[in-house]
């Protein structure tokens, strides 16, 4: 593990050149297969002299800890890297050395000290360099722009691509440049707040090429490569440059990381949790790999060993809201609504302003049976930034306008009706008989699916138990139209794969109920929602209005059904009510 450098600099502006510094040794000592290096996020958690080796060495699982401190005097002067090589089961100084160059050569630093550290351990030194390091000036532009970016805020982020630019003009076939300009793009469709996702992934995508081009084996750049081709739901094609930068650098922990992401989006929970376990092992105290790991074991039907990723989590970062959303999460798919509705608002008291946790909230409270605080939740939800045409949303606002029998929504209008809209309108339209705007809001929803889909519909979606396909086939069915075949096909196709992925999810057999009732197989639908409630499914409060379990409703074996799940809901209403309100 390489901690954090130290700064002695008798100037000192923060800690930007120390961790860049370190950062890249990391990246230097990593192209040695020979070696397992810790990822930065967990060795930079360390700075040099701020706690024992053995003690780092612990925490990390690692032999051996690299410190150092930089010391720089000036523009002109030069630059003292000092350095010290602990062997922490020894309890020893294994090597250590004093660097003293000048300050131009700042850039081939990390080069240097990764080839001392390999002779340190009786290793053969590192190839000759690919690239000539880049000129002092984009150098120190570089670090300002890597320093900014792992901060992840909306300022940081234009900061970092502020950096990242101003080493390019001066290098521009500076390949780690383009590669962090790409990044941070990137970034932006989580963090940022100044551009839309297609706009960021456009500017991310040019500044992916250019790395590309000069650097098209670089294990960064492949990663990043790979990372793009995810956010772009392009997950077979993100898997090959991944391979690829493990291949050539088998301690790259995101890499690890983004192949388990490609696996997790198309909901194969068995295959994703390898890598993210691997990752885990290279980056061991970064809570959101432990948070992964406790998402897809859960998706996988393994909800203790999910828990003991969460409580991991949350110890990692006790502040943040994830770890406390994903024990609601297990809570949701155990069936036990009131684990999930009291979990969600405790990540809601770290951090009010997150919109999905409002909505999932929302939909834990109506299943529950509080319907006016499913409300209040929707409200927090559009408040806080939530999309007013989240298929989520806009399908729990009709299930809640319905109870109180409220007309359905109106058929939607202008240029901010999105695909979520038609599809609501679609089911409402029917609910009231209306064949019309049925027929008018369908053929809207079939002109939109190529292009919109995907932000109506995916795995995570089908385990908070909403499928549209099959919604939509339930209208088309009524409207006699023939694509409800087609409809039920898509759904089937899904369900089926998400079933051979590993996943074990309640709502996967709620909806394969829905799948064979709208089939005309009633007694198997029958069979399926009796396996879904077993497993821990709970709204049975929308059951009635389903169309798609039409057929079925009235059937006394679901009634009987309903009715013994129902005091089981009760009782956890009771126990959030007593402990929460």
């Amino acid at each position: 593990a390489v901690t954090a450098f130290s700064d002695e600099s008798p100037a000192l502006d923060g800690p930007a050149l120390a961790d860049a510094l370190s950062e890249e040794v990391i990246r230097q000592l990593a192209d040695d297969a020979r070696l397992r290096v810790v990822a930065r996020d967990s060795s930079q958690a360390f700075r040099a002299g701020a706690l024992d080796p053995a003690q780092v060495a612990r925490q990390l699982g690692v032999a051996l800890v690299l410190e150092g401190t930089v010391r720089r005097e000036g523009d002109t002067v030069g630059v003292t890297l000092t350095l010290t090589l602990h062997d922490a089961r020894a309890t020893r100084v294994r090597w250590s050395d004093r660097l003293v160059r000048p300050t131009a050569q700042l850039p081939q630093l990390p080069r240097l000290v990764a080839q001392h550290t390999l002779a340190a351990l009786g290793l053969s030194s590192l190839p000759p360099p690919r690239h000539p390091e880049p000129p002092l000036a984009a150098f120190e532009a570089y670090v300002q722009g890597l320093h900014a970016l792992r901060q992840r805020t909306p300022e940081a982020l234009l900061a970092a691509r502020e950096g990242f630019g101003r080493a390019i003009a001066i290098a521009p076939a500076f390949a780690q440049a383009h590669a962090g300009l790409a990044t941070g793009w990137l970034a932006e469709t989580d963090y940022g707040v100044s551009f839309d996702h297609g706009t960021a992934l456009a500017h991310a995508r040019r500044a992916l090429d250019r790395a590309l081009t000069e650097a098209p084996g670089a294990p960064d750049v492949l990663a990043v490569q790979g990372l793009l081709h995810i956010k772009l739901r392009e997950h077979e094609r993100a898997r090959e440059p991944l391979r690829r930068a493990i291949a050539l650098r088998p301690s790259l922990a995101a890499a690890h990381f983004w192949l388990g992401v490609s696996y997790a989006h198309e909901g194969r929970p068995r295959e994703a949790m390898p890598h993210y376990a691997v990752a885990a092992e290279l980056n061991p105290l970064d809570f959101q790999i432990r948070a992964r790991l406790g998402t897809e074991t859960m998706f996988a039907g393994l909800g203790e060993q999910a828990l003991q990723h969460f409580d991991r989590a949350r110890e990692l970062a006790p502040q943040h809201p994830n770890p406390l959303w994903g024990q609601a999460l297990v809570g949701y798919a155990r069936g036990r609504l009131d684990d999930a509705v009291l979990g969600y608002r405790a990540a809601l008291a770290l951090e009010k302003r997150r919109a999905d946790l409002w909505l999932e909230l929302a939909w834990a409270q109506a299943d529950l049976g509080l319907p006016a605080l499913a409300r209040q939740a929707l409200a927090a939800h559009r408040s806080h930034g939530g999309w007013a045409s989240d298929y989520g949303a806009v399908m729990l606002r009709q299930g809640l306008g319905a109870q109180d029998g409220a007309p359905p929504l109106p058929l939607p209008a202008g240029p901010a009706a999105a695909l979520g809209d038609w599809l609501g309108a679609a089911l409402g339209a029917m609910q009231h008989g209306d064949a019309a705007a049925a027929r008018q809001a369908l053929a809207e929803v079939a002109s939109r699916w190529p292009l919109e889909h995907t932000h109506v519909h995916g795995a995570y979606g089908v385990f908070l138990d909403r499928m549209p396909p099959l919604d939509v086939a339930a209208v088309a069915r009524w409207l006699q139209q023939q694509d409800a075949d087609a409809w039920l096909a898509l759904a089937r196709d899904e369900i089926a794969r998400y079933e051979r992925g590993g996943c074990i999810w309640h709502s996967l057999l709620h909806q394969r109920a829905r799948l064979l009732a709208l089939s005309g197989e009633a007694d198997a639908s029958i069979a399926a929602l009796r396996a879904a409630v077993e497993a821990g499914w709970r709204r049975v409060w929308g059951l009635a209005a389903d169309p798609a379990l039409a057929a079925i409703a009235a059937r006394p074996e679901v009634a009987a059904l309903l009715d013994a799940v129902r005091p089981r809901i009760a009782r956890q209403r009771e126990r959030v009510q007593r402990e929460g309100g």
